[in-house]
């Protein structure tokens, strides 16, 4: 099989993230395998592709897109007042967008699939324990004869299992509660034998991630048990779960079972080879150009 070429978002460091443009830059200009792309449900009961349900980071408005009418949002400030994600990409390093942007509308999920009828997608359905969300995604999905080319996920667990029982025949990504509980049947040696429903599984990689998610770890407990304690128990815990992360015989098992391994949000050259060595089946990036870049150069 082909190696994927995922665009995070439509590539949120080159174009402004999950806009119809950064989608068409991603599909035209760095001839992407999949997109990547969150959802949240409007206060009309539309789906709207967004990572954020707070539109102040891509707008300069402070509102919520489950408050607001789809007609009402906001438009994304122009690029050269835009900063990528800053959990993925270096921003102190960050040199600009591969062109300026005007401000973009937002995105229906339906506008979407009708502008890439043949494209994967890899959706995200952000809003926590949302069956009216997850079932409107199903529908749309349904509606466009999608099954074979979506993957849905979901930090929330509770959208997973709605999911897996409303639409089996949708494949799903593993959440982060079972990637850990498939990490512990690894260790443990159950992994070859447990059952996995996963078609596909979505593995962080980055020390610029598990740099921002130990400070996350530290500033949620410092107050409480100290900084020095708290410091140190961040810093274990995330550096276990890095090294987790990086076990080829853990990537080769889930691969000899069916399930395909996606690494995330990797952005460099030295991220996608690490990537690729592990024996990953596809990346998801924010910089698509770089990623085509370095896939064309090694002919892969």
């Amino acid at each position: 099989m082909p190696l994927w070429h995922i665009s995070h978002r439509g590539g949120a460091a080159e174009a402004p993230e999950n806009t119809l443009a950064a989608f068409q830059y991603a599909a035209d200009e760095c001839k992407t395998n999949m997109f990547e792309l969150d959802v949240w449900q409007t206060a009309d009961k539309q789906v709207v592709v967004a990572h954020d349900n707070n539109t102040m980071r891509m707008t300069g408005v402070d509102c919520l897109i489950t408050a607001t009418r789809f007609s009402d949002l906001p438009k994304t400030l122009p690029t050269d007042q835009l900063a990528p994600p800053d959990d993925h990409v270096d921003v102190k390093t960050f040199g600009g967008f591969a062109r300026s942007y005007p401000p973009q509308p937002y995105l229906l999920l339906e506008d979407l699939f009708k502008s890439f009828p043949t494209m994967p997608m890899h959706i995200d359905v952000k809003e926590k324990g949302s069956r009216e969300t997850v079932v409107k995604v199903i529908q749309l999905v349904r509606k466009y004869r999608r099954e074979h080319l979506t993957f849905l996920s979901s930090f929330n667990d509770a959208n997973v299992k709605t999911v897996r029982s409303l639409a089996p025949e949708v494949p799903v990504t593993s959440p982060p509660l079972r990637l850990l509980q498939l990490m512990i049947f690894y260790w443990i040696g159950y992994l070859p034998y447990c059952n996995l429903r996963e078609s596909a599984i979505s593995i962080p990689l980055t020390r610029h991630f598990f740099e921002w998610e130990r400070k996350k770890l530290f500033n949620a407990l410092h107050k409480r048990i100290g900084v020095f304690v708290a410091g140190k128990i961040a810093q274990w815990l995330t550096g276990l779960a890095y090294r987790a992360m990086r076990q080829k015989k853990f990537i080769r098992i889930l691969k000899r079972r069916g399930v395909r391994v996606i690494y995330w949000v990797l952005n460099y050259d030295e991220d996608f080879q690490e990537a690729f060595d592990l024996g990953a089946d596809g990346v998801m990036t924010d910089r698509p150009a770089a990623l085509r870049k370095y896939l064309d150069k090694r002919g892969l």
